[in-house]
């Protein structure tokens, strides 16, 4: 018997998910327990909930001569931690690593709209794998920027449409550019909290993008091919900038240094193009990089995707446009085509680098020069 006051009980939880696991079976949940409590045959107690069967962990003698148990639960299954309506993802990395102190910053918010489940994500991807095992949630939120976002989009998506959680959007990012395009509030990140959490849902369409390798990714947002995706990838080497400084700084970088045009022949809803093309944006909602207003007229919830695509320019040229990219008006150069779809099949004569919502989908290594893109109307329910 261990005779010390029965309630310092302390608990930490931890969810390992196998690399091989994390998509089909579940996690493993390992709850370790030091607890100053009556230590008898623990091996042999069993769980209240699920009759999972308690042991002694090895290690454990040192506690025990101290007056401490360990316990340890391995359960094997889909997640159990839900407690509330609502779970919150957070990028601690967000932001050049200030969207962990933001997050904090909102937590008695939160508490006072009635609580959330909390998940911060750890590497690339794990917010997809998140949202991916949500189901039973009434909202999803993500707190970050677009990366966030679109990965915690690529989660919901693996759910069922008849138990797909909504999502809220508490922007804490850089870029923010989804959370424009729904009309969530950019500069009070306490209105936006207390709007994921109770304000309504609005349907929103979602894009898919396939290549020639079979990879498959969803974006909301805007997905950039050729001249779009090297500003993609050399914003990625400016540390010292965030936002809209840093994109404006990587298209400049690349009007001298990734100045090429390839061979495209695309495919869309009524029509085609077979020509060299520098830039092709498809544009679900209107606005990139944090400012550049690329596709003005797109609506995230009107069932079309708008893309423009640039023709072969000089360096001059695309000095003289790139103003215009910031305020919407390029679309009325005559440098510059407008097109609506549902569909596109974009091919071409060398590798294309290519951005999803700010993600780097492929960069040049990776050989991508056909991709399929696919719209699925209204296909998002989006907290505003």
């Amino acid at each position: 018997m261990c005779h010390v006051a029965p309630r310092a009980v302390v608990t930490a939880l931890k969810f390992y998910c196998h690399p091989n696991r994390r998509r089909k079976q579940g996690c493993i949940s390992i709850i370790w327990q030091a607890a100053p409590f009556d230590c008898a045959p623990l091996n042999e107690r069993r769980s209240a909930q699920g009759g999972q069967k308690s042991g002694m962990h090895p290690a454990s003698n040192d506690w025990l001569q101290s007056g401490f148990c360990i316990t340890v639960r391995v359960h094997r299954s889909t997640p159990t931690w839900a407690m509330h309506r609502h779970l919150l993802i957070f990028n601690p990395n967000s932001d050049r690593g200030r969207s962990g102190q933001k997050a904090s910053d909102l937590r008695a918010m939160v508490e006072r709209l009635g609580g959330a489940d909390w998940r911060g994500t750890e590497y690339p991807d794990h917010a997809a794998e998140i949202a991916a095992q949500a189901a039973g949630y009434e909202t999803v939120v993500a707190l970050g920027g677009d990366g966030t976002v679109h990965e915690v989009v690529n989660g919901l998506m693996q759910i069922p449409a008849s138990q797909r959680p909504r999502l809220g959007i508490v922007p804490i990012g850089s870029g923010n550019d989804f959370a424009f395009a729904v009309g969530v509030t950019l500069k009070n990140p306490q209105e936006a909290v207390r709007r994921a959490l109770t304000g309504t849902a609005r349907a929103v369409d979602v894009a898919e993008i396939v290549d020639n390798h079979v990879r498959r990714e969803y974006f909301v947002n805007t997905c950039g091919l050729g001249f779009d995706g090297a500003i993609n990838i050399r914003s990625r080497e400016i540390p010292f900038l965030q936002g809209f400084l840093m994109y404006l700084t990587a298209v400049l970088q690349s009007i001298a240094l990734n100045f090429e045009a390839p061979h495209l022949k695309v495919q869309y809803d009524g029509g085609e193009i077979d020509q060299n093309i520098m830039m092709l944006t498809v544009g679900n909602g209107p606005r990139e990089g944090g400012g550049f207003i690329t596709t003005p007229m797109s609506k995230v919830d009107d069932g079309l995707l708008d893309f423009i695509y640039i023709h072969q320019l000089t360096r001059l040229r695309l000095l003289q446009l790139l103003p215009k990219v910031m305020n919407g008006s390029h679309i009325h150069e005559p440098d510059i085509t407008i097109k609506q779809t549902t569909h596109l099949i974009i091919e071409s004569d060398r590798a294309l680098p290519i951005h999803t919502d700010g993600e780097l989908f492929a960069p040049y290594e990776a050989n991508v020069r056909r991709v399929e893109i696919n719209l699925y109307p209204q296909a998002l329910q989006v907290v505003t």
